[in-house]
C-alpha cells in the first residue's frame, strides 16, 4: 500500500483535560508503573537508590512508593539486604487478566511463533480512539527502538495495525474515525482522501491482512492481521516487519502476499484465535 497518509504526531488529544485530574494521584500511578517497568528491565532485586537513580526520581518518593507496593503484596522487601523484588502476585494478576480478557495465552503464543518463524520484529497493537498503540513487542533483527517500542502510537488511518483493525468495522465507522482523525490534525495531509482510505480498507478485507511500506526503512513492510479469541472482545492487531525491497510494483505486491501468507499461516496454527476480518 502507498503510505500517502502520513502521521503528524503520535499523541492524540484526549477527551479528558489532564488539569482536571489530581496531579499527585496521576504522578503516583505513573511512578508505580515505572517501578514495575524498572524491575522488568533490571531483572534482579534492587535497592531504593538503584530504582531512584534509574528513574531519576527523588529517593524519598521512590521509597514511599516501594513501601506501598510491598504493603499491596506486589513487591517483597528483605530487611537484611534492603533489597526489593517483585512477588508472584504480579504474575497471578497478569494471568487472571489474560484468561478473562484474552482467553488465555493464545495471543502471546502467536507473537512468539511469528518471532521464531521470521526472526523479525513482531508486535501486537490495540486501538485507542483514533490511534493504535503497541502493547507488546518482540525485537528482531530489524528492530528500531523509536518505532517499535511498547507504548508507541500511530494514527489508525495511517498504519498497518490501524488498517487491519478498521477493516473489521463497518464503512460508516471507518469514515467516522477518519473524520475525527483529520479534525484532530493527526494526519499530515492538506485534505482528506476518503475514497482512497475506503479502497485501502476493502483491500485489507479481501486479503485478510494489511500492509504498510517503508515505515522503518526503504525496504521494509509491516504486515498485520486483526485477531480475536472471543466474539465479545475487541480484536488486536498482530504483525511483523518484513523485508520487501520496493524495486518494482509487481515484485512489491508479490512480496507483500508472501509475507501476508506467512502471517496468516502462523495464526491458523492456534485454533482458539480467529481472524476478525
Amino acid at each position: 500500500m502507498n503510505d500517502s497518509l502520513s502521521a503528524r504526531n503520535d499523541v492524540e488529544p484526549g477527551a479528558a483535560n489532564p488539569r482536571d485530574r489530581n496531579p499527585d494521584t496521576v504522578k503516583s500511578g505513573e511512578r508505580a508503573l515505572d517501578i514495575l517497568e524498572f524491575f522488568r528491565a533490571w531483572q534482579r532485586p534492587a535497592r531504593t537508590v538503584q530504582v531512584s537513580r534509574a528513574l531519576d526520581l527523588p529517593n524519598s518518593s521512590v521509597d514511599r512508593m516501594l513501601k506501598t507496593l510491598v504493603n499491596k503484596g506486589y513487591l517483597a522487601f528483605d530487611e537484611a539486604s534492603k533489597l526489593y523484588e517483585p512477588t508472584y502476585r504480579i504474575i497471578k494478576m497478569g494471568r487472571d487478566i489474560e484468561s478473562a480478557f484474552y482467553g488465555g495465552p493464545n495471543f502471546g503464543r502467536i507473537v512468539e511463533g511469528l518471532r521464531r518463524e521470521t526472526s523479525r520484529t513482531v508486535f501486537m497493537c490495540v486501538q485507542n480512539g483514533c490511534l493504535v498503540q503497541c502493547v507488546a513487542a518482540l525485537p528482531g533483527e530489524n528492530f528500531v527502538p523509536a518505532l517499535h517500542h511498547e507504548g508507541f502510537t500511530a494514527p489508525v488511518v495511517a498504519s498497518a495495525p490501524g488498517l487491519s483493525l478498521l477493516a473489521v468495522k463497518s464503512d460508516s465507522e471507518v469514515l467516522d474515525t477518519a473524520r475525527r482523525s483529520f479534525r484532530r490534525n493527526l494526519i499530515d495531509q492538506p485534505s482528506p482522501n476518503y475514497p482512497q482510505l475506503m479502497e485501502s480498507v476493502r483491500r485489507v478485507r479481501r486479503r485478510r491482512f494489511s500492509s504498510w511500506q517503508a515505515l522503518s526503512s526503504p525496504d521494509s513492510v509491516a504486515v498485520c492481521a486483526a485477531v480475536r479469541v472471543r466474539p465479545d472482545q475487541p480484536p488486536v492487531s498482530i504483525g511483523f516487519v518484513g523485508h520487501n525491497p520496493p524495486d518494482r510494483a509487481l515484485d512489491r505486491e508479490q512480496g507483500e502476499a508472501r509475507l501476508g501468507s506467512l502471517l496468516l499461516d502462523v495464526i491458523a496454527r492456534f485454533p482458539e484465535a480467529r481472524l476478525a476480518a
